[in-house]
């Protein structure tokens, strides 16, 4: 058989790469010869092992930020706007408690004008609220406390959180705020960030009543979706200017409740979720969601939980199982930080490097190794395209040809164009093309104490009925957060 020039070429070409020390599809991003195993290995495994060891260091660090849990009754505070306090939820799945958990007065959501003077146990009632999601917190973590064998402690709930609003008016310097409470129970005009102060100065009283001590243990913070899209009003929604209104959120709360009314000496855990899914928004290249990320590294004491997209929900709001899914996220975290005093990050990304056609993102990756796996948009398990990365140009989005896992804790973009001059971007969990949604994951074995309920009989939707999830723990899996960042220097 006739070899042909080019094929002689060709296999030369193939030889020299091999004499360098190099794989083929190294040297020629455009190949279809599939890399092996010993290329990635030669070409990423280094930095593969530099991942690793830099995750586990984050387990290994000594958490001495926040309060220890050494009081009688510890105060959970969940705040935010509607995903904070289980809006369209339906129906209520916390009707029974298991951990003596209480909450203040007879309903979990904090109002001044309400009867705040004992404590009623943590349950949610059908018709009134719907699950809200500090129930799977305050559950769970409870149970992962009584794990450990400490000396009983009780845990109060409280929902502080207010549909549809903003940063700015849930803060401190927000609209009525100027009135005490009398004035804004007698002109029921209600300035929202009351309810903080005011539920820990009810928890405080309580519990000494009770001749128990008291701390407050945790923030969780689910708000961003109003200030991803203002409408036109002046309310943050930059980058630089939603992180440092959450900064001063934290730090108001820490001098007005936690030292003042409190008088603990340490902060509590502040934790937030990632605002996206439905509600991410590209216009200011995913600010609020990197705000809040940004914030926890920047910030001692600070953590985030999860990304919002991978709960079952409504497209926007979360189903009844999706918010208690979330709420067990945040206890997971808490125990990580709160009970084994470790550090804690989400899975991000750690560097992204650029080569040819080729970027290569290097992650922080709390239970490797990396997976792509579906998930729930809607109720539906699906795969976002791209596994929901989306590579940026001057001249826009950059077709890509694939997306791969390298290792344990990289992912490797291959596109199917040079970059033009300018800086290229990476974002994963955009609002184009994925609507928020994207498909990476770590492999943690965790799940929760709940069970995902659907009860044909209630308000849940037949395309609820997952038969993967229907009485079965909720995985607690550590997805992707969304991010936009520059690849290479």
């Amino acid at each position: 058989m006739r070899i042909s020039y080019a094929m002689k070429t060709m296999a030369v070409l193939f030889m020299l790469s091999l004499s360098a020390g190099q794989s083929l599809y190294a040297q020629a991003p455009n190949a279809t010869v599939a890399p092996t195993k010993e290329d990635d290995e030669k070409k990423y495994g280094s930095r593969n092992a530099e991942n690793l060891k830099a995750s586990r260091s984050v387990k290994e660090m000594k958490n001495n930020d926040i309060v220890t849990m050494n009081a009688d009754y510890n105060h959970i505070i969940m705040t935010g706007q509607s995903l904070s306090v289980g809006a369209d939820s339906e129906v209520t799945l916390s009707t029974e408690q298991k951990h003596g958990n209480v909450m203040i007065g007879d309903d979990v959501s904090f109002w001044i004008q309400n009867d705040n003077s004992k404590f009623f146990p943590l349950i949610g009632k059908q018709g009134r609220g719907g699950e809200n999601p500090v129930f799977g917190t305050a559950n769970f973590f409870k149970k992962l406390y009584e794990d450990t064998k400490g000396p009983e402690r009780v845990i109060i709930s409280s929902s502080c959180g207010t549909s549809g609003k903003s940063i700015e008016q849930l803060s401190k310097d927000g609209p009525n705020c100027d009135l005490d409470e009398k004035a804004q129970i007698a002109a029921k005009k209600w300035c929202l960030w009351s309810k903080m102060p005011g539920a820990v100065r009810a928890g405080k009283e309580i519990s000494a009543k009770l001749g128990k001590s008291y701390s407050v243990i945790a923030v969780c913070w689910v708000q961003g979706e109003t200030n991803y899209s203002p409408n036109g009003a002046d309310w943050a929604s930059t980058k630089d200017d939603y992180k440092k209104k959450l900064a001063e959120y934290r730090q108001n709360f820490i001098n007005d409740a936690v030292n003042d009314i409190a008088g603990q000496k340490k902060p509590p855990a502040f934790i937030t979720y990632q605002t996206g899914g439905a509600y991410s928004n590209d216009t200011n290249a995913v600010a609020i969601g990197m705000a809040q990320w940004e914030l926890t590294q920047e910030v001692p004491g600070c953590y985030m939980a999860a990304p919002k997209y991978p709960f079952v929900s409504y497209g926007g709001h979360l189903t009844a199982n999706g918010y208690r899914w979330m709420g067990a996220q945040f206890a997971k975290v808490l125990d990580k930080v709160l009970l084994k005093r470790q550090g804690w990050k989400p899975l991000s990304p750690r560097n992204l490097s650029l080569e040819g056609r080729t970027i290569s993102i290097d992650f922080h990756v709390p239970e490797p190794p990396l997976v792509f796996d579906g998930t729930y948009i809607g109720r539906k398990k699906m795969d976002s395209g791209n596994k929901g990365f989306a590579v940026l140009d001057i001249d826009g989005e950059v077709p890509v040809k694939s997306v791969r896992i390298v290792m344990d804790t990289i992912v490797e973009i291959l596109c199917a164009r040079d970059f033009h001059k300018g800086s290229v971007y990476v974002k994963y969990a955009g609002k184009t093309p994925f609507d928020g949604n994207g498909n990476l994951r770590d492999s943690d074995t965790a799940v929760s104490e709940d069970l995902y309920i659907y009860d044909p009989n209630a308000k849940n939707l037949p395309d609820e009925n997952i038969a993967e999830l229907v009485g079965k723990p909720y995985p607690l899996y550590n997805w992707c957060i969304a991010f936009y960042m520059k690849a290479g220097k």
